[in-house]
């Protein structure tokens, strides 16, 4: 019985010996750990056993078989070494993408696509949308608009557009450069001149809605008609076929003998003789000249039935969804009216200013019609030589003003900041909030435990400025000035006037607060009327006071004489010789004060009208004093004219002699307002309110933010608040989105939009409510919380920082900006703000953002002798899917080898990949996990923490006869060792039997 059971543990443990033999790769591991004693006393007695056995034959036997195990063994390693090294590569070789031409045909096409697909596809499409069955109008008139603005830098306009939609375009195995031939059973439709290879372009769009210009094959036939076309590249949801032609777009544009317009400089015009062309994304503006030969005055009130159409233009055209006419005069003719028809629609509008933007609408729409805007143009023989008629005779191109009166931000030229030398403050600045220290304006970093080591806060903040001006007053001093402001308030005109002007007990005057605004600040005084008993009006204008810094006039110099009429032009005439004489380079203001329409008027310096407002009169001087101002005001382009109608009956627009209309040109044509004042504290407003309008006027705060970090959305904290900076009063003007009720009238939006873009995730608007004036006395601050990016992690692993922060980019405590290197938080920020009717636009500094990474060297050493270090032992360190290669290298001399750029809270795996010859090579990866804090942990394939010495992770290798491993000798060791153990056993069993016989 003893015998027999030391027999049944050899068996045992040779069947063990041979199970471990194909074990699994962990269980390898664990007999790599285990004690060195132990293993070694195994093998000692097991060969104790063997040499004391006698070799038989059935144990010569045995060792062929083991020889033939072997070589059977090295077969199948070999087999291995070309297969996928996992279930994961099984699944991939399996779903491998193949190489088909997939075909397509309908009505109008057929399509052939040749790339790589998934298993399984079997069909796309290619088609030829009609658009006036299409729901994608409004998208593709769009993307016409952003193509013409692209090829405007290439000197190039659209001659016509046709889209083609390819469905399904994503069966496409990415990393594959996609070949698609299309052929047209049908014309493709491009209009506007004759197709060639030359004038045709394929257009795709990125997926951050970039163009992308291809070079395509274009296929005709022998009559010269495009029948098909070629190319390789992108493969979206759709692209372009793009006929081009030179740029000819125009700022002015002369129409025959009629009249000549000044354009914004993307209205498009046919060569002469030609007729636009009927693209239909393309808007059309055909331009209709009216002409009346009859004598007598005519108005913008005066019948269309009194002109006969002349002439039709049909050479201007636009790919924007609107054009802006700056201006318009005729050398010939008188201007009488315009009118004006959005195609499409069935609505005339009847111009009152000869300027502004004009919505347009396509040639072609949805519906199938087909139709150009129109603009009606009524003309009438010349009156008197050097004067027109309304508005548009001689009018100076002022630059562009909107139809409300104010000039326009939004198509105005934005000036370069190094032309304007407004002396105002702005920064731009940042927080890291990963440091530990507690911001003020967000909670972000207040909760224990929070990460915020990607988060930063930036800071845009500006203080305006006042600077001096010099304002020229222009007061009415006919008759009716001494009629009372109305039923109520009984005060003479002129007298309220004369006390808005000098201030009364307690109450500072309009001349005081002028001079006072600013020490360089001065002010001059014009009076005018009309003399009827002096016909050459050499009277009817006077300067009351010259300039300087004095805070009161005399009421006699205000005081109108007795029967006096109303000439506007008298004032103007006198008001430019002032102007003339003040030749500081301080802004001009002008206020023009009156209490009726013009009554008399010069033309070619000869004084016209009777001084009343009977008959015909109004008309006549009315007509006469706008085109004397449409030629005097072209002298002084830069010059605000704020005008003030006095009385409660000034304003009436349906009686003739009240109407401001005038009043309401001047100021319109020159971005300053006409203010209707009907009692004495409605001129007290008005007067202040033009002394705010001298200021800056604060437009938007604009970031846009750069690839390298992103708008947080998870909590921005968003936050705008104004600084008192003489008491440090803050005033919160928005939060938790929304404005606040301190911020109503201030601010009119915050906003953020995300943009797709190689170089840009969004950006953030701070938009001002319209015309909000600013100077030195408060600073506003937008600010809000940002992430860093991917990109920014991508970048710094493969080439670094590329930037350094600006100075002063550091919010208060912080230092990780000013001078540092990093990536740039802002692709560009910028400032817009009104100054003297210009808009002007000023960039802020760039502030840095860093990635906080970590790193751990490995040290690679035998498993019994640790001083023995090995190199040249390959790695690669893999993401969380364990497939892509974050990082790869090899130990160096010392066994070392450095992994760099971990991010934070993520998993890698370290794989080795080779060994050092005569190693075993782990088949399981080593866990590295890389916690919020920074802490970096690494586990071996058993779950075991690995130990750290000094400044690494030490980490053995056993021999190929301590561990089996692939292409080891491991294995057969084993396989020897178990066959040797079970023969010994069969031989004792066998002499036992022998002996019980």
């Amino acid at each position: 019985m003893k015998f027999m059971f030391g027999k049944r543990w050899l068996s045992i443990f040779a069947i063990l010996l041979l199970t471990l033999s194909n074990c699994s790769p962990t269980i390898g591991y664990a007999l790599e750990n285990m004690s060195e004693s132990t293993s070694s006393s195994v093998i000692s007695s097991a060969e104790e056993t063997v040499s004391k056995s006698e070799t038989t034959t059935e144990m010569s036997q045995s060792s062929e078989e083991i020889v033939e195990m072997k070589q059977a063994e090295e077969n199948t390693e070999t087999n291995r070494s070309d297969a996928p090294s996992s279930s994961q590569d099984l699944a991939d070789n399996s779903a491998e993408s193949v190489q088909k031409i997939l075909h397509y045909e309908d009505e109008y096409v057929t399509a052939d696509l040749n790339a790589y697909f998934g298993n399984g596809v079997e069909n796309f499409s290619v088609t030829l949308p009609r658009m006036k069955n299409s729901g994608k109008w409004d998208a593709e008139r769009e993307y016409v608009n952003q193509l013409s603005q692209y090829l405007v830098n290439q000197n190039l306009q659209p001659a016509d557009v046709q889209q083609i939609e390819i469905s399904d375009s994503q069966i496409v195995k990415e990393g594959y450069k996609p070949r698609l031939t299309v052929n047209f059973k049908t014309s493709l439709g491009l209009r506007g001149g004759l197709v060639t290879k030359e004038n045709l372009r394929l257009v795709s769009t990125n997926t951050d809605g970039s163009l992308v210009f291809h070079d395509a094959e274009f296929h005709f036939d022998t009559t010269g008609t495009l029948i098909g076309l070629t190319y390789e590249g992108i493969l979206g949801k759709d692209i372009h076929v793009v006929m081009v032609k030179p740029l000819a777009e125009k700022t002015t544009v002369t129409l025959g003998q009629y009249v000549q317009m000044q354009l914004d400089g993307y209205v498009l015009e046919e060569e002469e003789g030609q007729t636009a062309s009927k693209v239909p994304l393309n808007a059309r503006l055909k331009v209709k000249i009216f002409r009346s030969d009859a004598s007598g005055i005519f108005t913008i009130l005066s019948p269309i039935d009194s002109f006969r159409e002349e002439k039709t233009f049909d050479v201007l055209s636009t790919w924007k969804p609107s054009f802006n006419l700056l201006g318009i005069e005729s050398e010939k003719f008188d201007i009488v009216k315009m009118n004006y028809r959005q195609a499409h629609q069935s609505k005339t509008d009847s111009l009152m200013y000869f300027n502004g933007e004009f919505p347009v609408a396509s040639f072609h729409q949805e519906s199938g019609e087909e139709e150009s805007n129109v603009l009606e143009i009524y003309l009438q023989n010349r009156m008197l030589e050097g004067t027109g008629m309304i508005l548009g005779l001689r009018t100076r191109m002022l630059g562009y003003r909107s139809s409300s009166g104010f000039r326009s931000v939004t198509n105005a030229t934005v000036s370069n900041s190094s032309v304007d030398q407004a002396p105002i403050t702005q920064s731009k600045r940042i927080d890291y909030l990963g440091d530990g220290g507690n911001n003020p304006d967000t909670s972000v970093d207040d909760r224990i435990g929070t990460d915020t080591h990607e988060l930063y806060r930036m800071y845009l903040d500006m203080t305006g400025t006042k600077e001096p001006f010099d304002t020229l007053i222009v007061v009415d001093r006919s008759t009716s000035m001494t009629d009372p402001m109305n039923s109520v308030d009984t005060q003479a005109r002129y007298l309220a006037v004369y006390e808005a002007l000098n201030g009364t007990a307690g109450r500072q005057g309009l001349l005081s607060k002028l001079v006072g605004f600013h020490p360089e600040n001065q002010v001059a005084i014009v009076g005018f009327q009309g003399y009827p008993g002096y016909p050459s009006g050499d009277q009817d204008s006077t300067v009351i006071a010259n300039w300087g810094r004095s805070t009161s006039v005399a009421l006699s110099n205000i005081q109108p004489p007795y029967n006096n009429g109303t000439n506007y032009t008298a004032g103007l005439r006198t008001a430019g010789v002032v102007l003339d004489q003040n030749q500081s380079s301080r802004k001009k203001v002008m206020i023009f004060i009156s209490d009726g329409v013009p009554t008399f008027a010069f033309v070619n310096g000869v004084r016209y009208g009777n001084g009343t407002i009977s008959g015909n009169n109004p008309y006549y001087t009315r007509d006469w004093t706008l085109n004397y101002f449409n030629s005097w005001i072209g002298k002084y382009p830069k010059l605000p004219i704020y005008t003030l109608g006095i009385s409660s009956e000034f304003g009436n627009s349906d009686n003739l002699s009240a109407n401001p209309y005038v009043l309401n040109h001047m100021s319109s044509q020159t971005g300053g307002f006409y203010s209707h004042v009907a009692d004495s504290q409605a001129l007290e407003r008005t007067l202040q309110k033009i002394v705010d309008d001298t200021k800056l006027s604060l437009v938007s705060i604009n970031d846009q933010l750069s690839q390298y970090v992103s708008y947080y959305a998870e909590q921005p904290d968003v936050k705008v608040v104004q600084t008192n900076r003489q008491t440090g009063q803050v005033t919160t003007l928005y939060q938790n989105g929304a404005v606040t009720s301190q911020g109503v009238g201030i601010l009119q939006s915050v906003t953020h939009t995300a943009v797709n873009a190689s170089d840009s995730t969004g950006k953030v608007d701070l938009n001002f409510v319209d015309n909000f004036k600013i100077d030195d006395t408060y600073t506003y601050t937008i600010s809000y919380n940002v992430k860093v990016t991917d990109r920014a992690y991508e970048e710094k692993k493969i080439s670094g920082y590329n930037a350094h922060g600006d100075s002063g980019t550091d919010y208060t405590g912080n230092s990780t900006s000013s001078g540092q290197a990093g990536f740039r938080s802002n692709k560009v920020a910028s400032l817009t703000y009104i100054r003297n009717e210009q808009p002007y636009e000023k960039e802020y500094d760039h502030p840095v953002v860093q990635v906080d990474t970590r790193q751990f060297t490995l040290q690679k050493s035998d498993s019994k002798e640790t001083n023995l270090l090995l190199e040249n032992v390959c790695f690669e360190l893999r993401l969380s899917d364990k497939k892509t290669v974050f990082a790869s290298g090899e130990t160096d001399s010392r066994g070392n080898i450095t992994f760099t750029d971990l991010r934070r809270a993520k998993t890698y795996y370290l794989y080795e990949t080779k060994a050092k010859d005569g190693y075993t090579l782990p088949e399981n990866p080593w866990t590295v996990d890389v916690a919020v804090d920074g802490t970096i942990t690494i586990r071996d394939q058993l779950g075991y923490t690995v130990s750290k010495s000094g400044e690494q992770y030490r980490v053995v290798n056993h021999k190929l006869y301590q561990l089996p491993s692939t292409g080891g000798y491991g294995p057969a060791v084993y396989i020897l060792l178990g066959v040797m153990v079970i023969t010994l056993a069969s031989y004792l069993f066998y002499e036992k039997r022998k002996q019980i016989a």
